[in-house]
């Protein structure tokens, strides 16, 4: 009897050891399904060939750093626009990137129209809660590009 006993005790480690081998094959391949059907993007399609400048980026920033103003934003006691004040001698020029993180399809880029006006508005409509990333290039008379950036959130 004692033989027997022995016999059952074996084999249910031996089931023990291959369901457990089972069970932890099976959830590597489901991790594995999981992770490359997950979508991966970097943060702008021409990733790369922006690091390559990013000396320029920095460059610009620590201009914008140095200056004694900068373009300043706020968005409006409506809520409905994105309000940019600036310098008319400081900027000539330049660009406004509202960049979501979370989707480079969302991103929306404005060219800033300095000509006689102080202010430039931007109609917050459409765009998502969330945070948002504020990028602003622009430059001045004497063709010094600047940089700054900050974060929003939309509520």
């Amino acid at each position: 009897m004692e033989n027997t006993e022995k016999k059952s005790r074996g084999r249910l480690w031996s089931w023990g050891t291959a369901i457990a081998y089972c069970l932890f094959a099976g959830g590597t391949i489901a991790f594995v399904i999981f992770a490359s059907t997950q979508k991966v993007e970097l943060v702008s399609d021409d990733y790369y060939k922006n690091e390559v400048v990013y000396q320029q980026q920095i460059e610009r920033i620590n201009r914008t750093n140095a200056l004694e103003e900068s373009i300043e934003w706020h968005i409006s006691d409506d809520k409905k626009t994105l309000d940019f004040l600036f310098s008319l001698r400081l900027v000539k020029g330049g660009t406004i990137t509202l960049y979501r993180p979370s989707s480079t399809t969302m991103d929306k880029k404005y060219t800033i129209t300095a000509g006689d006006v102080v202010a430039q508005h931007i109609p917050l409509t459409g765009l998502e809660r969330g945070m948002w990333r504020v990028k602003v290039n622009w430059y001045d008379n004497d063709g010094k590009s600047y940089y700054k950036e900050a974060d929003l959130m939309l509520e």
